[in-house]
């Protein structure tokens, strides 16, 4: 049984326009912390004598928010979306101060995963709320919106965390979000509506540890494809089966919880699989061209920072 969520029928419209407000800087800051870091990142890896970790500073960000971002959208529909969502703006602040103060690679990774997991919580609360907050006819106009404002972030990052770098240090980026992020906490945590408790809550926890698995299993793979071991290895075939046999189990798990957090139906619907795979394919060569620019901008071009910053948002 899940909480009754606050509607677009039932909540203040200055409430709803405040927190789309703190929603939309949410957004912003989750998608400018990647962007700044894929520019900054080789010199961050070089000063911190972890060059060989440089892809796991990414691999981290991108491992918990994977991980996170089903699990968060499941859990807002329990409990709903403003406890989650604090959560998550919470675990991305602690991140970028302790991202900062930590000074070895491995606590950097470690607060990337952090901040990861803020990550996956911000960017499916902010889109999930929209449909909490506004009718079918305005909806599409509120995620366009989120829509500009992600492009926005991924534009300006780059060249944001470049300028950074090379003209004042690049412990900033980690405090640049900072502000934006105390601003949408304080909006979210007095207009936020919080949700009428309707009886018990059923958690899927089966679900979530087989869908962790899963992403888990895939990341790695390609993650150490190619470097570790060979594509063509047992160790791949190994790692391929083993994605093929928790893929069943998470199907069979689903079927059976009385609260599924994927929805097993949702694969039979055209609309959500064709999206998936086109964001699937966005996700690969967005995050694949922006971990990358900048390092090959400046230790093949021989590019500054902020040239290779500019190269790739120029690129990218």
């Amino acid at each position: 049984m899940s909480a009754k969520q606050i509607t677009y029928g039932n909540i203040d419209p200055k409430a709803s326009s405040m927190i789309m407000v703190g929603l939309t800087l949410a957004i912003l800051i989750a998608c400018l912390d990647g962007t700044i870091v894929s520019t900054c990142g080789a010199t961050i890896a070089s000063e911190l004598n972890g060059t060989a970790l440089y892809s796991w500073m990414i691999t981290a960000y991108m491992l918990c928010e994977t991980v996170m971002i089903p699990i968060s959208g499941k859990l807002s529909d329990l409990y709903g979306r403003k406890p989650v969502f604090i959560v998550g703006l919470a675990l991305f602040i602690v991140g970028s101060l302790l991202a900062d103060m930590l000074a070895s690679m491995e606590m950097m990774i470690a607060c990337r995963a952090l901040q990861g997991l803020g990550g996956g919580i911000l960017i499916p609360m902010a889109t999930a709320t929209v449909a909490d907050l506004y009718e079918p006819a305005k909806r599409a106009r509120m995620q366009g919106m989120l829509g500009a404002v992600f492009g926005i972030g991924m534009g300006l990052g780059p060249v944001l965390g470049g300028y950074i770098t090379e003209y004042i240090s690049w412990h900033w980026v980690f405090y640049i979000n900072l502000p934006m992020a105390v601003i949408a906490f304080v909006l979210t945590i007095r207009k936020f509506p919080m949700p009428v408790d309707d009886g018990e809550v059923l958690i899927d926890y089966k679900g979530m540890a087989v869908l962790s698995a899963l992403l888990l299993d895939i990341i790695l793979l390609f993650e150490f494809g190619g470097d570790r071991f060979e594509w063509v290895s047992p160790v791949t075939a190994a790692m391929v089966v083993l994605a093929l046999v928790l893929m069943y189990v998470l199907v069979k798990v689903e079927r059976k919880a009385a609260e599924p957090m994927l929805a097993p139906h949702l694969i039979h619907n055209k609309t959500v699989v064709v999206a998936c795979v086109m964001m699937l394919i966005f996700g690969i060569a967005l995050t694949g061209s922006m971990t990358y620019s900048s390092m090959f901008a400046i230790y093949v071009l021989g590019l500054s920072v902020m040239e290779a910053g500019e190269y790739t948002t120029r690129w990218c």
